[in-house]
């Protein structure tokens, strides 16, 4: 059964390539591990190649799988087959196979694959009757996503030719479990140089380039202390906004999601701009930051936090900082651990 391609891989990776300077600031750091000996390099050749993936992987790693077919036909100019049918084998000169289910069909020896970690698998290539085959397979579905991508960069072109330097045996082991950014420093810069005045195409693009470089957390903050409560149309909206690039990120791209807020400012003006992603912020007049030891500017904040949580309720985590912005007078920690428990209970509604 094939599968319609949803993502230029192509593009994907010329705009990686422009930012790669970016993650390297970032310090996001995602070596491969070769397994492999000395042994004589051979191409593996991409052509007429059928890449093969479960129907029961994981949802990234089916996206990802999308995103291989589409980055190879693009190079090739032809139409590269995503199946979830092993029975298409036949047809094909070469095969990638994707996760451990589809390279068991293949006859794959998986070795270790077993004992590999949440983040880890392996990336191997053999013959079968006459066609090469190559598998990209980890115990566990984030391993075999980030497998993906670390394939997708070995890929090489000889005109409209892909192809790969084989024979391969490599070990994809990431030198740290957490690999993530944070979006902060929301100032209302002119598009496209601050991250609030981005289209909601433009984070599915910045997701999709930190996956390629093996990115799994993403940790940005909405500014909802620049939105008064009620919320107008328009903050609504944001706010639906960010709630689908979590879910973009956690369902197509197999990533983490942290939401960062103040702990006590919230807005009391929309400082006469309505339209959010220009908004000002820490603006005197615009914000201010309550004393949660008032129970009437303690009820303020909790307006604030349910209004971000009733819409972005779908984060992996929620962080708060207490200063700059925030703060109050003396900030003792008890204040502190009312405003966490208060906001665990709007969570768990």
């Amino acid at each position: 059964m094939d599968e319609t391609l949803g993502v230029s891989g192509k593009e994907l990776f010329a705009k990686a390539l422009v930012l790669v300077l970016f993650l390297d600031l970032l310090r996001v750091s995602m070596p491969i591990a070769a397994a492999q000996g000395d042994v004589h390099a051979q191409r593996i050749s991409l052509d007429e190649v059928l890449v093969l993936v479960d129907s029961n992987e994981a949802s990234y790693v089916r996206y990802a799988a999308k995103d291989l077919g589409a980055y190879l036909t693009e190079i090739s100019g032809k139409p590269v087959r995503v199946s979830t049918s092993a029975d298409e084998v036949r047809k094909a000169k070469s095969v990638i196979a994707i996760g451990e289910t589809m390279a068991l069909a293949m006859g794959a020896d998986l070795g270790v694959v077993s004992e590999l970690g949440d983040q880890e698998s392996v990336i191997r290539s053999f013959e079968k009757a006459e066609a090469q085959t190559v598998i990209v397979a980890g115990h566990y579905p984030h391993g075999t996503n980030s497998g993906i991508a670390a394939l997708m960069q070995r890929i090489r072109s000889e005109g409209k030719s892909p192809y790969l330097e084989g024979p391969i045996a490599l070990l994809n082991k990431p030198s740290l479990a957490e690999r993530g950014f944070h979006l902060n420093g929301g100032w209302p810069l002119n598009y496209p140089y601050g991250f609030r005045t981005w289209k909601e195409e433009d984070w599915k693009r910045v997701v999709d380039i930190a996956w390629a470089q093996r990115v799994n957390l993403i940790f940005v903050w909405p500014y909802v202390e620049t939105r008064l409560v009620p919320l107008s149309a328009e903050d609504e909206a944001y706010l639906q906004e960010f709630r689908r690039l979590v879910d973009y990120a956690q369902n197509r791209r197999g990533m983490q999601v942290w939401i960062m807020q103040s702990a006590n400012r919230i807005a009391v003006s929309d400082c006469g701009i309505r339209d959010p992603k220009l908004r000002p912020h820490w603006i005197n007049g615009c914000q201010k930051d309550m004393d949660p030891a008032d129970p009437q500017q303690f009820a303020n904040i909790l307006k604030s936090f349910e209004a971000l949580y009733r819409i972005v309720n779908n984060a992996d985590a929620f962080c708060m900082i207490d200063s700059d912005p925030g703060g109050w007078p003396q900030s003792p920690l008890r204040d502190q651990l009312k405003i966490f428990q208060a906001a665990r209970k709007l969570l768990d509604r």
